[in-house]
C-alpha cells in the first residue's frame, strides 16, 4: 500500500488523496488566514464543554463492563501506533445507528448511537472503530495540517454569504476523509468485508449484510447513471464501497479511477474552487478565439471580452483544437454556459450584421456545443425551428464574405 512517514520515525500513514492534498496547498497559502485557525484558542474550551454534556446524554462504557470492546480498541492502537487515552459511550435516548469521535490532544471519545453494539459482530466493530481513530489519526499528520485545511474551509462554507464553490469544496474534501478513513479500516482489519458491512448496517439499519452483493448493487446504479457522485443523486455509501473496492485491488491506479468516480468533469452548476479556476481559464480562452479574426476585434466586442476579464490579453497563441478537446470533457450544465458566451460575442455588435453568429454557429459546430447553441439561440432570440435554419444559412453566408484570408479563417494558416 501507498504509505509516507509523517507522525514520527516508528510511524507511517495513509497518503492523503490529491484533492486534499491540493486544499491544504491552497489554504496554507492564505497565510493570516492559516495562522488564525491554527491558533484556535477556544478549541479546548469546546472539547471541555462537550465531554460534560456526554456525562449528561450517554452512558460511559468502562473497561470492566466491556473488556471486549477495549480489547479491540488497545489491538488497533497497537497496530497504527497510536498512544492515546480513548473513552467510549453509548448515546442515550437515541435511534439513529452511527459512530462519531471527538478529540482533542491526546484524549478522544467515541460516542455510539442507537443499536451498534447489537447490530455488529467483532470483527465489524474493530473496522467501526479504526474508522475512527483513522478520523484523529488523520487530522494528526503533518502538524495538524489537515485538521487545520478542515476546519477553514468548514467555517467558509458555513457562512451564508460564501459562494456555492465553497460548500462543493467542503463536500469534497469531507468525502475524501471518509473514504481515507475507510482504507484505514482495511488496513487495520485486513478485510474489506467488515468495512463495508458495517458500513452498510450503520446506514441502512439491516443486521445481514453480503458485501459483494452491495457492491454489485451500487456499481449498477453508478453505471447506469453514469455521472460523477454528490450527497443528492447517490447514497455516499455506495460511492465508499466502490472506492474501497478499487483500492484494496489495486492501489496503484485506484486513485485515478475514484477521482473520476467523486469529482464531477468542471459543471457550471457543481464547482469547487480548483474547476472552477479551469472554467475561468477555460472561458478566457474560448473568448480570444472568439477574437481571433481582425474583423471580430470591433470595440463593442473588445468591450464585452473585458467584462468578462478586465485584464485579458490577446498576445498568446491559441490552439483551438485544444480548447474544443477541452469543451468536449465538460459537463452538460458548462456546456450550456459556453453557448450563452457564445451568443453574447456574437450578439454584442449590431454592425457585424449576421457574420458573427455565422463564426459562432462554426465554433459551436467544432467544439461539440452545435445542440447547446442551437437551443441557446432558438430560446433567446425567440424563433421557430424552421427561422432557426434560415438563420444559419443566412449567416454562414455572410461569414463567407467576411472570411476573405485564410489568416481570418478559424484555423489560420
Amino acid at each position: 500500500m501507498k504509505t509516507e512517514a509523517n507522525m514520527n520515525e516508528s510511524n507511517t500513514v495513509l497518503k492523503p488523496f490529491e484533492y486534499q492534498i491540493k486544499l491544504k496547498k491552497a489554504l496554507k497559502e492564505k497565510s493570516k488566514l492559516w495562522t488564525w485557525f491554527s491558533e484556535d484558542k477556544a478549541k479546548k474550551e469546546h472539547f471541555e464543554k462537550f465531554k460534560k454534556a456526554l456525562l449528561k446524554d450517554s452512558y460511559r462504557i468502562d473497561s470492566s463492563s466491556h473488556p471486549e470492546l477495549y480489547e479491540i480498541l488497545d489491538e488497533i492502537k497497537q497496530k497504527i501506533n497510536l498512544p492515546i487515552n480513548i473513552t467510549l459511550y453509548q448515546e442515550q435516548m437515541s435511534y439513529q445507528n452511527n459512530v462519531g469521535i471527538s478529540f482533542y490532544e491526546n484524549e478522544a471519545h467515541i460516542v455510539l448511537s442507537g443499536r451498534v453494539l447489537k447490530m455488529l459482530e467483532k470483527n465489524e466493530l474493530k473496522a467501526i472503530l479504526a474508522h475512527e481513530l483513522y478520523h484523529y489519526f488523520f487530522f494528526s499528520i503533518e502538524d495538524k495540517a489537515y485538521e487545520i485545511a478542515d476546519r477553514i474551509i468548514t467555517g467558509i462554507a458555513n457562512d451564508e454569504n460564501s459562494p456555492d464553490v465553497y460548500l462543493e469544496s467542503a463536500r469534497l474534501f469531507k468525502l475524501y476523509t471518509e473514504l481515507y478513513c475507510d482504507r484505514g479500516a482495511f488496513l487495520v482489519t485486513d478485510d474489506i468485508d467488515p468495512v463495508i458491512t458495517s458500513l452498510v448496517k450503520l446506514t441502512t439499519g439491516v443486521d445481514k449484510v453480503n458485501s459483494k452483493s452491495y457492491i454489485d448493487q451500487a456499481k449498477e446504479i453508478l453505471n447506469n447513471e453514469n455521472k460523477p457522485t454528490d450527497q443528492t443523486s447517490h447514497p455516499e455509501s455506495f460511492v465508499r464501497a466502490i472506492a474501497l473496492e478499487l483500492w484494496a485491488k489495486d492501489d496503484n491506479i485506484a486513485d485515478e479511477e475514484i477521482e473520476k468516480l467523486i469529482e464531477p468533469k468542471i459543471e457550471f452548476d457543481k464547482l469547487n474552487i480548483f474547476s472552477q479556476t479551469e472554467l475561468k481559464n477555460l472561458t478566457s480562452r474560448l473568448i480570444k478565439l472568439i477574437l481571433k479574426p481582425s474583423w471580430n476585434k470591433t470595440d463593442m466586442v473588445l468591450n464585452m471580452a473585458k467584462e468578462y476579464f478586465p485584464n485579458i490579453s490577446f498576445s498568446e497563441e491559441i490552439d483551438s483544437e485544444k480548447i474544443f478537446e477541452e469543451i468536449s470533457q465538460t459537463g452538460q450544465s458548462t456546456k450550456k454556459y459556453l453557448a450563452y458566451v457564445l451568443l453574447d460575442f456574437a450578439l454584442v455588435d449590431s454592425n457585424q450584421g449576421n457574420a458573427s453568429l455565422g463564426y459562432a454557429f462554426e465554433l459551436a459546430e467544432n467544439a461539440g456545443l452545435k445542440d447547446e447553441f442551437n437551443l441557446t439561440v432558438k430560446k433567446e432570440l425567440k424563433i421557430t425551428l424552421r427561422k432557426l435554419k434560415d438563420l444559419q444559412q443566412e449567416a454562414a453566408q455572410e461569414l463567407n464574405q467576411v472570411n476573405e484570408s485564410k489568416e481570418d479563417s478559424l484555423y489560420g494558416e
